[in-house]
């Protein structure tokens, strides 16, 4: 494929000065390399052309709609509120667009002195009128000191050589005003928040490019110097946790969001400043390529970003799961082309692996031109092999979310505790109106069903019935009820990084609900129990097995106890106590079985429902409609003590999930108030949850705390796992086995044997824990 180089000429006139006179020139040139997509366009290449058209019809749109009169009190009608600070990196951005359409070549605009004059006045226009250092920051002060000192670097940089010195300066100036420095110091009304995780890293990239283009070393410095705190993990509020949890606002998970923002941002900056006077060198950086692996691989899943680690961004309508895991992906191209050669390696078979395995978006869609030469050339070098499936399980226990990965799926958990929220609402911004449940225990279910969180399912899903979650079905009005859980149970542990037990207590005074659940994470299987549920007595208490979304034809059968239901119209009915469930999924690999070992009655329901995403937060207002079939237990609504149980099984044929529930492979050990505990056949795994800080024995196991333990049971081996899901205790668990041990194979230091036979005691120290797993294997008697 033929490349077409752009004359020298052309560049120089375009984005590149007619003199490198320092190393600020060579970095200022070489983000403009990157914005413009490097120095060689494959004008051949459909993609390419294809992204440069969408630059150019942006461009174009962007510029019809610009109010050029000489007298004029906006610049762009839709963005004219001049109290609505989002419409500083709107109108800034628009700008941008003309810049960029103007530098890249290929484009349409590409050099039109018409459409750069009309840029440049519009941007002098916003420094008189809208961004200067004589206006105080008014409503977010986020789009003042972050959002539009991004953009209007870019711009510098786009247009840096058609701007007199004092335009330059006259940004810069307005930019030191609103973000002086990276630390906050000598900041008046200075808030801690808007210094840490995500916004620290912004911050770096706003006052490290900043100096290169008033190549002001001291920024330089201040920069690289203020981005090493963020290297360092963290035990409390915001920034990365060693068990790979990312947290921001000091309450909520947010790996793909805020998180993903970071990685971005840390990619890009270091990308921009490797090899130069200002290279990063703080050892501390070797985290940031640990976090690729323990806290974002885990949480995408072929391609989709999870959205139980995305917030409140879950009600962007441009930036459901797929469009959020290309955003992190596209970040880890420009880490592979700075890390160390044996992690570059890995993040381009990871990024080969998610790009092949996501048939259902298209990766160089939204790409910058730069990403797909990036893309393109790791794509077509076949030397480089994908990374295979990935497994395992995660107990991200300071962020309350938990991953299990098999072969063919992948399960998440959401949940919330003392620690952190149910749900994240921007007041201000009116953003994610109706996720009040998200995190009650509701259950994501990946598989090869691509589509299944995309293409509007949080507008559409029945927001009360959300699939995993026990919940009072009570009328809730947007935005209601966002706070912590009284309750501190909430955790698991796991075993040999490939098995899980999790659960949850709830205490909900807001709701007056309590109740217990555990999801126990086996090879094939993953079982959920419920216990001690009760409510207030006056509304609908529900524990939701599945709320899936079909097919837009909302053709998938559904086979109860073998038999086929109606798959076409609306329709509820109550099932009794069947056996098990089958939904066929969409494509091949998408199955679902639900196997009920207490058979139980469930509801189930098959409707088309129709929502909006500016029910979600204010925006498009066009309706919406979907198919989904909802399955689901009715507990009794008086106080009492209720129960459930069902097992799902990713990817099982209806043959197979009928020959499982003639001879499940589980066993239900208890299911109480005092312990929930399931054992499974094959593997010799038996996960519990002790729920009271009192003598209580289940099965070989003697706990006398509160603990999440899985062990594996073998001939002449036993393998334990144990933790503190509280994060209260201030001492030691205590546990004594059954067995008869014959001595240490391996174990964490934090275990400490009391006495080998005949009976095993060991006291676990899980002091300042956090939540973690702690493990040891032992040789046993047969």
């Amino acid at each position: 494929m033929g490349k077409i180089v752009l004359a020298a000429s052309l560049m120089i006139c375009l984005c590149f000065s007619t003199a490198k006179a320092d190393e600020f020139d060579d970095l200022r040139l070489k983000w403009c390399n990157y914005l413009i997509g490097g120095t060689q366009v494959d004008l051949k290449d459909p993609v390419a052309k294809s992204l440069i058209d969408k630059i150019a019809a942006q461009a174009k749109a962007d510029w019809a709609a610009l109010d050029k009169s000489g007298d004029r009190c906006f610049l762009w009608k839709e963005n004219a509120d001049p109290f609505r600070s989002s419409n500083l990196d709107r109108q800034f951005l628009k700008i941008k667009n003309m810049a960029l359409a103007y530098s890249v070549q290929g484009s349409a605009f590409y050099g039109n002195k018409a459409m750069l004059k009309d840029a440049i006045s519009a941007f002098n226009w916003m420094y008189e009128n809208r961004y200067n250092e004589r206006i105080y920051p008014f409503f977010n002060w986020w789009h003042f000191e972050i959002g539009s000192p991004l953009i209007i670097n870019d711009i510098l940089v786009l247009l840096y050589d058609h701007l007199t010195k004092e335009q330059v300066n006259n940004f810069i100036r307005a930019s030191r005003w609103y973000s002086p420095n990276v630390d906050g110091k000598g900041v008046q009304y200075f808030e801690a928040y808007k210094y840490v995780g995500a916004n620290r890293v912004w911050r770096c990239q706003v006052i490290g490019l900043r100096g290169v283009i008033a190549k002001d070393t001291a920024e330089m410095v201040h920069a690289r110097d203020q981005l090493s705190p963020v290297f360092e993990y963290v035990k409390t509020n915001d920034g990365f946790y060693t068990d790979g949890s990312f947290v921001q606002h000091g309450r909520f998970a947010y790996t793909g969001g805020y998180g993903k923002s970071l990685l971005k941002n840390i990619s890009y900056y270091l990308y921009l400043v490797k090899g130069s006077t200002w290279d990063v060198k703080d050892p501390r950086q070797a985290n940031f390529y640990r976090w690729i692996y323990y806290s974002f691989e885990p949480v995408i899943y072929k391609g989709a970003m999870m959205d139980m680690v995305r917030a409140r961004e879950i009600a962007r309508e441009q930036l459901q799961d797929h469009a959020a895991g290309a955003e992190a992906i596209e970040s880890l191209l420009f880490a592979a082309q700075f890390a160390p050669p044996a992690d570059a390696l890995n993040y381009k078979r990871m990024i080969r692996q998610w790009i092949k395995s996501d048939f259902y978006h298209n990766f160089y869609d939204g790409l910058s031109l730069y990403s797909l030469k990036l893309t393109k050339d790791l794509m077509e070098n076949d030397q480089i092999k994908e990374k295979p499936e990935l497994l395992g399980n995660w107990q991200f226990a300071n962020m309350d979310r938990v991953v299990h990965r098999r072969p063919g799926y992948a399960l998440g958990i959401s949940m919330y505790s003392d620690r952190i929220w149910n749900y994240e609402l921007h007041k201000k911004s009116k953003e994610n109106l109706k996720a009040w449940y998200t995190g009650y225990g509701m259950t994501y279910l990946y598989n090869n069903d691509l589509s299944q969180y995309s293409e509007d399912f949080w507008p559409t899903v029945d927001a009360y019935r959300l699939p995993g979650i026990t919940v009072v079905r009570k009328l809730k009005q947007p935005g209601e009820g966002s706070y912590t859980l009284g309750a501190n149970w909430v955790g698991g542990a796991k075993l040999s990084g490939l098995y899980g037990v999790t659960g949850m207590q709830i205490d909900d005074t807001t709701l007056m609900l309590r109740a217990k659940k555990s999801w126990f994470m086996f090879d094939d299987e993953i079982v959920a129990l419920g216990t001690d549920i009760s409510g207030p007595g006056s509304d609908s208490l529900e524990t939701i097995v599945e709320n899936r979304k079909l097919t837009k034809s909302g053709i998938q059968p559904l086979y109860v106890d073998g038999r086929s239901i109606s798959n076409s119209g609306d329709w509820k009915q109550i099932f009794k106590n069947p056996g098990w469930m089958h939904l066929k999924g969409p494509v091949p690999n998408s199955d679902i079985g639900y196997f009920f070992p207490e058979r139980q009655n469930v509801h189930a329901k098959r409707e088309s429902r129709s929502g909006s995403w500016n029910d979600l937060k204010p925006g498009r207002p066009d309706s919406v409609k979907r198919e989904y079939l909802t399955l689901w237990f009715s507990h009794d609504p008086e106080p009492g003590d209720h129960s459930y149980s069902y097992v799902l099984l990713p990817g099982k044929s209806t043959a197979q999930l009928g020959r499982y529930a003639k001879n499940p492979d589980i066993e239900i050990i208890e299911n109480s108030k005092f312990a929930q505990a399931v054992r499974e056949k094959k593997t010799g795994l038996t996960g519990i949850n002790f729920w009271a800080d009192a003598a209580q024995k289940v099965g070989i196991v003697t706990s006398h705390h509160k603990a999440a333990l899985m062990l594996k049971r073998l001939p002449g081996q036993l393998e334990i796992s144990v933790c503190d899901p509280t994060h209260s205790n201030r001492d030691v668990i205590l546990l004594e086995f059954d067995v008869a041990a014959k001595n240490i194979l391996t174990a964490d230091s934090r275990v400490r044997v009391q006495q080998l036979s005949p009976t095993l005691k060991i006291a676990v120290d899980v002091k300042d824990a956090a939540g973690a797993s702690i493990g040891a294997v032992f040789s046993i008697e047969n």
